[in-house]
């Protein structure tokens, strides 16, 4: 009997540490979440066994590197039913799709996922219901796709998606196959490899939303509403990196800005259809370089032309307007004269004299007291007409249309303000002349530039 009883307990015994050894582990404190606000971590002393769900309320899911799964992770369900929780996910492992809300049902909460390892597709909602809620996708690492809001619905929230790292696929601020309106902004400091942006739909889905789109890396093309290039979203596009394809703005007014010479474009700047406005932001010490480059963009055709600025090669098509900022951190003269002329934020010109190292604020002049200068001495005929004069600077309007700035020393700075600085309002017959002012009683964003020691 003693050794029936002994056999039984080594037999017992097996079965127990059998079981140990090839029980799979869950997520501390479960692979699953309850109806209330949960928080899961998965870590390699607790690697999930199946899907991770939050279920209802707004979870929290944190993946610790080293955890490694093929497993889908869903902040709220992946299932047929709907997702409302506002849940985080943070994942530094190996992991697969993320889904913020649901798989095939609607999803609205307003999620957070945040990818510092690698992963499958970040999805704001859902992956084939429909998405409406305000989600924030950041990539740190490298994932499948950035989606907003859903893959084969409609998405209509207006999401926040930052890549740092590297896309293999695409980025899309709404719906990969549907339709799309929200309102997103796009932000890409990394690198999108095999697809592009897209502002709301990465097919031909009706295209609504107003977003804002700025590339800081690289990218195959840029899209502001879908791939087909309709749509009629308000769009604001900014290049400030490489897109080696082309920028298709699409429908709607909108506004593209080229950071000209390191903003690389392969194809074409396409503006669409609407009012849709052309902006290079031209930055350079030299004022000859910007001098040239605002002749040159004063003369082209905002319908179509090539330009080449700051040794890059630009092309574009379908924009009402040419813009260009050239005067946004640079002073218009030589480093090495005695005064120094910078554009006002709000119009107008600020006036320095330079005093050793330091400059010495002297006078400021109104755009519109400039305007009104210049019709004066056209219409008089008069060769200079005096704006303003202060510690040791005076500021005239010539009959040839530009505005001069002298020195007591003699020396003469001669530019043409529109070139420059941008428009000039309507004359309106006002008295002339500018006095000078206090520095401390300007505004604090009075001045784009100031002169500085060193």
């Amino acid at each position: 009997m003693k050794s029936f009883r002994l056999l039984l307990l080594l037999v017992l015994l097996g079965i127990l540490l059998s079981a140990v050894f090839f029980v799979r582990a869950v997520c501390n404190p479960s692979d699953t979440g309850t109806a209330g606000n949960d928080s899961i971590l998965c870590d390699t002393a607790n690697q999930p066994s199946g899907i991770v769900t939050g279920e209802g309320g707004d979870d929290l899911i944190v993946v610790e590197a080293g955890v490694v799964t093929t497993v889908d992770f869903g902040p709220d369900t992946i299932s047929t039913a709907p997702g409302s929780g506002n849940d985080t996910l943070v994942n530094n492992g190996v992991i697969d799709d993320v889904y913020g809300d649901s798989n095939t049902g609607s999803g609205s909460g307003n999620d957070t996922l945040i990818n510092n390892g690698t992963s499958g597709a970040l999805v704001g909602d859902a992956a084939d219901g429909v998405g409406s809620g305000n989600d924030t996708l950041i990539n740190n690492g490298t994932t499948a796709d950035l989606y907003g809001d859903s893959q084969t619905n409609d998405g209509s929230g207006s999401d926040t998606l930052i890549n740092n790292g590297i896309i293999i696929g695409e980025i899309v601020g709404d719906s990969v196959l549907a339709n799309g309106s929200g309102d997103d902004t796009i932000i890409n400091n990394g690198v999108v490899l095999a697809s592009s942006i897209y502002g709301d739909s990465a097919s031909s889905g009706v295209s609504t939303g107003n977003d804002t789109i700025t590339n800081n890396g690289t990218t195959n093309s840029i899209y502001g509403d879908n791939a087909s290039g309709t749509g009629t979203g308000n769009d604001t596009i900014t290049n400030n990196g490489v897109v080696n394809g082309s920028i298709i703005a699409g429908g709607g007014s909108d506004t593209v800005i080229m950071a000209a010479g390191s903003a690389v474009v392969g194809g074409t700047i396409d503006g669409g259809a609407g009012y849709d406005v052309l902006t290079f932001n031209v930055s350079s010490t030299d004022p000859a370089v910007i001098l040239d480059a605002a002749q040159r963009l004063a003369a082209a055709n905002p319908a179509g032309g090539t330009i080449v600025l700051l040794g890059q090669t630009y092309t574009w098509t379908n924009f009402e307007e040419l813009a260009q900022l050239i005067f946004s951190v640079v002073r218009l003269n030589g480093y090495g004269d005695p005064l120094a002329v910078f554009c006002a934020l709000g119009g107008g010109i600020e006036v320095y004299v330079i005093a050793g190292q330091q400059g010495v604020f002297a006078l400021s002049v109104s755009s519109q007291t400039i305007s009104n200068g210049l019709a004066r001495a056209a219409g008089s005929g008069s060769s200079v007409l005096t704006l303003g004069t202060a510690a040791a600077a005076t500021v005239y309007a010539t009959s040839s249309g530009q505005v001069q700035v002298n020195h007591a020393s003699g020396f003469s700075f001669m530019f043409t303000y529109q070139l420059f600085c941008g428009g000039l309002p309507d004359a309106n017959g006002a008295p002339i002349g500018a006095q000078p002012e206090l520095e401390d009683e300007l505004p604090g964003n009075s001045i784009i530039n100031r002169p500085f020691s060193g």
